[in-house]
């Protein structure tokens, strides 16, 4: 699955150099925490995939789904 979503961004982006690509995400952080006698609840924001694009231009990030991208110079 992974790799046809790759493919996907591969294809959408025109991206030539594809051995500088990482599949990766960001840090979720805990948004609620609920102490109970038996168990500890941690509810967490929502995990976001990407794949990160390396190259002379900086590092660029597509979504999994490929509907859009950043550029962080």
């Amino acid at each position: 699955m992974i790799t046809k979503q790759l493919e996907k961004v591969i294809e959408k982006y025109k991206i030539t150099q594809t051995n500088n690509i990482i599949y990766g995400t960001n840090i979720p952080m805990p948004n609620k925490v609920i102490p109970t006698p038996w168990k500890t609840y941690i509810r967490f924001d929502e995990t976001q995939f990407y794949f990160f694009l390396f190259n002379e231009k900086g590092i660029t990030l597509y979504t999994r789904d490929s509907e859009s991208c950043a550029t962080i110079l």
